[in-house]
Formats: structure tokens, C-alpha cells, sequence
């Protein structure tokens, strides 16, 4: 789901130097992810929706009830998909708390493997 590089660091003075890699959990460059929400590729007059839909209070009242619906649907069908159309501007705030959930997760299961970073995987 998110975009992954790796880069060649040259910074002594900060601990950086080698190969490192770097993720980006950013929902303009989620391929899968806008394909899966039928959201299309990102332009800027969808970041310019987005960011009025922000501003004006709009995302975080659609992303509170967008969850409590999700739970309703859930809890009534579990095995049927349900499909739902969202306007541009919901679409990506979907997008942004899915891949901000994902990023979260990510993060947990690292710290819970900090003594094994550098190691055995990559450290943060």
C-alpha cells in the first residue's frame, strides 16, 4: 500500500549513511488503494476539494459518521459487500485515515520489535 524507495544516505553528523528505506503512507500515491475506493489518479483539483472539505469541517464529521456506519454494516452484513458512492473530497478522507491506519499499525509492530531493529529488520 505504500509507496516504498530506497535511498543512499551520506550524513555522518546524523547517523545516516548507507542504504535506508523510506515509506510514504500518503493517499496521492496509494495505486491499489485508489483503484480498490474507484477514486481515480490524483490530480491537484482533487488535493484543492480535499483540503475545502478540511477546512470546512467536512472530513472529520464524514470520516465520524463514515465509521459508525461502517460498524452498523458490519454487524448487519458481514458477508455481503457493500458498496457505497462518495463525492471526490470524501473519497480521499477515506483515503487518508485508511492509509493513516495503516501507518499506525505499521508503527506499532516496530516498536513492539525494537529490540530486533537493525537486526533482523530495518530500524526506525
Amino acid at each position: 500500500m505504500a509507496c516504498v524507495m530506497v535511498l543512499l544516505m551520506d550524513s555522518p553528523a546524523l547517523g545516516l549513511t548507507g542504504h535506508v528505506v523510506l515509506k510514504l503512507f500518503d493517499q496521492r500515491f496509494a495505486s491499489d488503494a485508489r483503484l480498490w475506493e474507484k477514486a481515480g489518479p490524483w490530480t491537484l483539483d482533487i488535493e484543492e476539494q480535499y483540503h475545502q472539505f478540511i477546512r470546512d469541517g467536512g472530513a472529520s464529521e464524514f470520516l465520524s459518521q463514515f465509521k459508525s456506519d461502517d460498524n452498523a454494516i458490519v454487524e448487519e452484513e458481514e458477508t455481503d459487500e457493500v458498496e457505497r458512492e462518495f463525492a471526490v473530497p470524501q473519497k480521499e478522507a477515506s483515503l487518508h485515515d485508511y492509509m493513516q491506519s495503516l501507518y499506525r499499525r505499521e508503527v506499532e509492530v516496530y516498536n513492539a520489535l525494537q529490540d530486533r531493529q537493525g537486526e533482523d529488520i530495518p530500524r526506525i
